[in-house]
This record gives structure tokens, C-alpha cells and sequence, in this order.
């Protein structure tokens, strides 16, 4: 018995969350065209988190070496060795940890 070809086909089942290769979807779909970082149960994926704790990491750091090395300089232009150092170091581990507090008690509440 061959169709009709005036008669419609049927639906395909509606796609289910998981992917063709058995795989969870990375995100779910909100706005038109907008891909959430939030599975199912609202949790941030873990690796937008990792990629958030490295990020201020790399940041503390940057600032530690950034005002060690300005006391260097500072060591150097006064003759000062090594105190220039050490109230640079203190002055950016002062600095990273603040940063780091602020930049966690923000969170998900970016304004830029």
C-alpha cells in the first residue's frame, strides 16, 4: 500500500533533553537565541565556576608580583633593599585579598 501523498506525515517525537550521543545539553534555552550556564536544578555549571576561581587567582597573583616588583624599583632608585619589597608585597596581598572578597560577595551580580 503505497501513501497518499495529500496525507501528512506524522510528528517526529518532541526532542528529549539529552543529546543524540546520550549526552546532557551544556545549557537550556531561555530567550530567543540566549543559552543559560543553569541546568536543570539552577546550578551554575561548574565549569563557568572553575573558570571564575582561576580568573581571580591569576588576579591576586598579578597584583602580588605587579607591587613586589614596584618596590623593587623603588628599592633601586632609593637604595632602600629590601623594604621597598616587602611593603610591595604587603601592600598587593592587602590588595589581592580585597579584591578577591569583593569580586566573591558580588557574585552573579556583574554591573559592568
Amino acid at each position: 500500500m503505497q501513501p497518499n501523498p495529500t496525507q501528512e506525515l506524522p510528528l517526529p517525537p518532541a526532542q528529549s533533553r539529552r543529546t543524540a550521543h546520550g549526552g546532557r545539553r551544556r545549557g537550556t534555552r531561555g530567550v530567543v537565541g540566549q543559552v543559560s550556564d543553569k541546568n536543570d536544578r539552577g546550578y551554575t555549571g561548574s565549569r563557568v565556576l572553575m573558570a571564575k576561581g582561576m580568573s581571580l587567582a591569576f588576579e591576586f597573583a598579578g597584583a602580588v608580583f605587579l607591587f613586589w616588583f614596584l618596590g623593587k624599583l623603588v628599592d633601586g632608585w632609593l637604595g632602600i633593599e629590601p623594604w621597598g619589597q616587602v611593603v610591595g608585597a604587603i601592600i598587593g596581598w592587602v590588595g589581592g585579598i580585597l579584591h578577591v572578597y569583593y569580586a566573591t560577595q558580588r557574585g552573579g551580580r556583574d554591573t559592568e
